[in-house]
């Protein structure tokens, strides 16, 4: 019996590998003879990073500035592979107007993870900091990752703490930005108003030869009732600055389609971390795509699939929105194209019993339901009871597996 345990982080609580290791040990427990294979997924947030180095990917540690400037390491995830004879690459970087094409032996990927240079989990204090907070840090990263020779660059962009047009990023790369009087604005969202010119100059020369996507797992753009601002500005504590913010983001809209001639205002996805990543793709070129399944392509998912009995994933909620871009269920929709059995462990299940049936699943467990209803013990012992939840379903595969 072969089973593949591919679970997302569990939220506050858990790492997705330290989940996916505790629901192995209880399939173990059950019958030692089961084949477990643990593949810890992501969909572009926090854990991205830990989930390509589960994959295989190289660490690489980096020094890079936090949320509001305090300097800290974070890890980057580096894969080198061999090319003959192939176009790498063919990005247009907006100062010029040559498409750049490069052939070569050998290309490094590196996907780098905002939450985990300048994300908000990295707040002093967790204290938001809606006006200040700035991408400096991701744009340090990608410097480092250009340093070190990497010629894809792949942004996971989730858990972002600022809404600051990429600005802060674009600024650590080496551009200028600038107000009317020829001063450099600093990054934050309470100078996006300030912005009237951004200068591509000194941008860092490894973007010129550079594929750039940016993974997220919204379709939000960046601006309007379903825009950065007004969408995730609230949870990153812009209230009664909205209106003051929104203005000053489509301030820089108009600066970025001065600059490059591409209107990024209602750009599917540009709204994603605070706006980085429209300007990214109105600067610099960069693609956005959406998170779950490029995340899973990336990990070899698929291949990891072949010849398994069963599917077990999950997450700290699995509820409607799993279903519509998130790693778990793109799991599930991998498995049921597949022919393959699967089962949900989740912290908790917020999806009705009708829902679940037309999942087909072979087993639905929230940990919350074996801690009796108590959402802060579930947490306090997630990885017991995701154990115990792990014996469950192998019960039932021991129990199917009898003559």
């Amino acid at each position: 019996m072969r089973v593949l345990v591919a679970p997302d982080k569990f939220k506050g609580a858990a790492t997705a590998a330290q989940v996916g290791a505790a629901i192995a040990a209880g399939l173990r427990d059950a019958d030692p003879s089961i084949d477990v294979d643990v593949l810890p997924i992501a969909d572009g947030g926090d854990g991205t990073v830990d989930a390509a180095l589960a994959a295989g990917f190289e660490p690489q540690r980096i020094r890079v500035r936090g949320p509001v400037g305090d300097v800290h390491d974070a890890t980057i995830a580096l894969q080198s592979t061999t090319i003959h004879g192939k176009t790498l690459h063919s990005t247009t970087i907006a100062m010029n107007s040559t498409t750049i094409h490069r052939r070569a032996m050998n290309s490094t990927t590196a996907l780098i993870e905002l939450a985990n240079t300048c994300g908000v989990v990295l707040l002093p204090g967790g204290v938001l900091r809606p006006l200040d907070a700035h991408t400096g840090g991701l744009g340090d990263a990608i410097a480092a990752a250009l340093d070190l020779g990497a010629d894809d660059l792949i942004l996971a962009v989730g858990g972002s703490a600022s809404t600051d047009a990429g600005l802060g990023a674009l600024i650590a790369l080496g551009a200028r930005v600038r107000d009317s009087n020829g001063r450099d604005v600093p990054p934050g969202a309470g100078t996006l108003a300030q912005v009237t010119g951004i200068d591509l100059t000194g941008i860092h020369p490894g973007l010129s030869a550079a594929r750039l996507r940016i993974i997220t797992d919204v379709d939000n753009p960046l601006l309007g009732p379903r825009g950065s601002v007004a969408v995730f500005g609230p949870q990153k504590g812009i209230a009664a600055d909205a209106a003051g913010v929104e203005a000053g983001m489509a301030n820089v809209a108009r600066v970025i389609r001065a600059t490059s001639g591409t209107d990024i205002a209602s750009m599917p996805g540009g709204g994603a971390a605070g706006g980085i990543a429209a300007a990214f793709a109105g600067l610099l070129g960069a693609q956005i795509v959406p998170g779950a399944q490029f995340v899973l392509d990336l990990l070899g998912v698929r291949d990891r699939m072949g010849g398994v009995d069963l599917v077990i994933t999950g997450e700290g909620a699995f509820d409607e929105q799993t279903m519509h871009g998130k790693g778990p269920g793109a799991i599930l929709d991998l498995a049921r194209e597949q022919g393959i059995r699967a089962a949900v462990i989740a912290g908790r299940i917020d999806l009705d019993a009708e829902t679940l049936r037309a999942l087909g699943l072979m087993q639905a467990t929230a940990l919350t339901a074996l801690a009796n209803g108590d959402v802060d013990a579930a947490m306090r012992d997630c990885l017991n009871l995701a154990q115990r939840a792990g014996k469950m379903v192998g019960d039932r595969l021991s129990d199917r597996a009898q003559p």
